[in-house]
């Protein structure tokens, strides 16, 4: 008979609570699954009431005019992204372990997302510029509908 350390060579931290869990392991990962599923619908609800209250008050003639928001929101869509692929691609990472490339592909769309509505509220509560601030969420999230799509295909193609 195997000891819970000596499987597999690995150490079995959670042998206790599991076969205290057993008897109703199945209705705590379905009561779990469901708390998780309303805290994401709530946190991705309550993002895009903010990015509409933001996009409602933005001059986009004004933030379109301006190099430097061009310059911030290229350099987070689509420099960024690429800089981070290229690493992949270097480190052959995705040759040695073929499973990373799944892996590496989220990594990737977390890479390419817009600017957070949060840095807004954040530059709000600092006292900054949260109308700047804003602007260049709006900007983010219009163009990323574009560098989105193009940043995982170049993803794809490299590594």
């Amino acid at each position: 008979m195997q000891t819970p350390l000596d499987h597999n060579g690995w150490l079995l931290f959670c042998m206790v609570p599991q076969q205290a869990l057993v008897s109703d392991f199945a209705g705590i990962t379905r009561l779990r699954h469901a708390q998780i599923i309303s805290i994401m619908l709530i946190i991705t609800l309550s993002s895009l009431l903010m990015i509409g209250m933001l996009m409602a008050e933005v001059d986009m003639k004004g933030v379109c005019r301006s190099w430097k928001s061009w310059l911030v929101v290229g350099g987070r869509l689509v420099l960024y992204p690429l800089l981070l692929t290229l690493c992949f691609a270097l480190s052959g990472v995705t040759r040695m372990f073929p499973w990373a490339k799944g892996v590496l592909l989220v990594t990737s769309l977390a890479a390419c997302a817009p600017i957070a509505v949060s840095v807004t509220q954040m530059a709000d509560i600092s006292g900054l510029d949260s109308k700047k601030a804003s602007a260049l969420n709006v900007l983010s999230v219009i163009l990323c509908i574009v560098t989105m799509p193009a940043m995982i295909a170049v993803y794809q193609l490299i590594c």
